[in-house]
């Protein structure tokens, strides 16, 4: 017989043909293939199939249901979260945090350098062991307002602005509990004292504050229910601006070009003096002869000191009686100079109004004047 030709079958049954050996792995052949059979309808049972044959992945937490598998859906999912969650956040504070991951690390040195040399004396000693949060300001701004605190405590701040070469500049600083700008609790319970707004029952939607800065004057753009108010935001009060006049005041201030240290200053080993302090006083209306005295100009860095130290303040005046862009008339009670390491050339100063507020002052020389103001009373 040939190797091909099979006898036909008899009695019902299969002829035998091979060996034990043939017959063996027949058997095993069979088994292994039911084996696979029952764990394919075991799966298909256990994990229905979703569209593009992908498991349904089932959240164990209480009351979720299961999360679609679709191509990149989980990191959809997270990102649409994240940014739910950023704009509730955003919806209480018109200041979004900047961390140390997003903000970017020249203008965290440059707070940080700016910082640490104010801590070299008085009134910043504690800045030497507090942290700083950069928060940024409102669109067209480009600057942040940088809070420092001593754990959950403020004890200063520093408003930093971008240079025109893309550099920073410490356009002012203070190191007051109280005089901190951009309080949103401090904005609500004004424009509610004004009744403007009801501290109760205000929806996110229909009040938006954004932080805004010119040279001398943190502000608030405020919009409800369509309509904008604008207020100081150092210490609240409404400015008398519409929409027009707050684009004039803001190109008005572009073209005056920029004032305070800069970030190239500090590279070059630039270092504050200690602050001199001619008077404690503070508030231009506990002695009201400077109404009476002349205007004069601003002096210059080099003939500044000698002027407050001759024992007499100044009140400064914004041009034009435009008090409403610096939040006058302020009362300029000292100063500090930043000078550079070796050097006996004027350096860069700034004037203190208020006694702990520091302005630039070639920004109190672009558009203002002074009045010769009495501190003694002898």
């Amino acid at each position: 017989m040939n190797k091909d030709q099979r006898p036909e079958a008899s009695s019902g049954r299969l002829p035998v043909t091979g060996n034990r050996k043939t017959r063996f792995k027949r058997t095993a052949a069979l088994k292994r293939a039911s084996l696979l059979l029952i764990v394919g309808l075991l799966t298909a049972a256990s994990f229905p199939l979703l569209p593009h044959g992908l498991p349904a992945l089932a959240d164990s937490r209480p009351g979720k249901s299961a999360v679609s598998a679709a191509p990149y859906s989980g990191l959809t999912a997270a990102l649409n979260a994240k940014s739910a969650s950023s704009a509730a956040v955003s919806a209480q504070s018109p200041l979004p945090k900047r961390g140390e991951d997003d903000a970017t690390a020249s203008v965290l040195a440059f707070a940080r350098q700016a910082a640490d040399k104010l801590a070299d004396s008085e009134p910043f000693k504690a800045w030497k062991t507090a942290k700083q949060e950069i928060e940024a300001l409102g669109p067209g701004t480009h600057g942040w307002l940088v809070r420092v605190k001593d754990g959950d405590k403020e004890i200063g701040y520093m408003i930093i602005t971008s240079s025109e070469d893309g550099g920073y500049i410490l356009s002012e600083y203070g190191a007051a509990e109280d005089g901190i700008p951009y309080s949103l609790t401090e904005l609500r319970r004004f424009l509610a004292q004004k009744g403007i707004i009801s501290l109760t029952g205000l929806s996110g939607a229909s009040f938006n504050a954004a932080a805004q800065y010119l040279p001398l004057l943190p502000y608030w753009k405020v919009t409800i229910d369509g309509s904008v108010l604008y207020l100081n935001a150092l210490h609240p009060e409404i400015l008398p601006w519409n929409e027009e006049q707050a684009q004039a005041a803001a190109k008005s201030a572009a073209g005056k070009g920029s004032f305070g240290l800069q970030y190239r200053n500090l590279r070059e080993g630039y270092a504050p003096n200690p602050v001199v302090i001619a008077s404690n006083e503070d508030n231009p209306y506990s002695n009201l002869g400077w109404l009476s005295s002349p205007s004069t100009a601003v002096p210059e860095a080099r003939d500044f000191p000698a002027l407050l130290q001759s024992g007499r303040g100044l009140v400064y005046r914004q041009a034009g009686g435009a008090n409403e862009l610096s939040g006058g008339p302020l009362l300029i009670t000292g100063y500090q100079q930043w000078n550079p390491p070796g050097s006996a050339a004027t350096g860069i100063l700034y004037a203190a109004a208020g006694g702990s507020r520091f302005l630039p002052l070639d920004a109190l020389r672009s558009g203002g004047t002074v009045q010769l103001y009495s501190s003694r009373t002898d």
